[in-house]
């Protein structure tokens, strides 16, 4: 058993089958996720993505408030700090093509917690993923 830290709750790692609610916790995050990257836009604002986003997990009576992803790049290590795009509630950064983020909507709910995450680059038209990993739970 991995040791816990005062305060939060235990992390697991695990083979075999997951908890109902932690598989249900999965399909939100992923629904959420998809409606996010949907939501992507060139002319679109960080902001409009975040609350399409926001909305899907308001239809489960989930929350949440932090950013959801951030821009990535060569030299450009992602930090709490930076003073850049982030697809977070009030950035009104405008979308453009070739703009490159890594959504990272993590939902963590009382002892449970789950990121499903995807990068992506802007397109002409939307979003183009900048990898083939489906996004779902995979359980061993």
């Amino acid at each position: 058993m991995p040791p816990s830290v005062p305060g939060q709750p235990r992390s697991y790692n695990c083979r075999g089958q997951a908890s109902p609610a932690f598989q249900d916790l999965s399909k939100i995050a992923v629904e959420a996720l998809n409606v996010g990257l949907e939501a992507v836009r060139p002319g679109r604002t960080c902001s409009q993505v975040e609350r399409e986003f926001r909305r899907a997990l308001a239809r489960h009576g989930i929350e949440k408030e932090s950013r959801i992803g951030y821009p990535t790049g060569i030299g450009f290590p992602p930090a709490s700090g930076e003073r850049t795009a982030s697809i977070r509630r009030g950035d009104e950064t405008v979308l453009e093509p070739g703009m490159v983020f890594h959504m990272m909507p993590g939902l963590w709910l009382g002892n449970v917690g789950i990121t499903i995450t995807q990068s992506f680059v802007v397109s002409d038209t939307g979003f183009e993923p900048l990898t083939a990993t489906p996004r779902e739970l995979f359980i061993k």
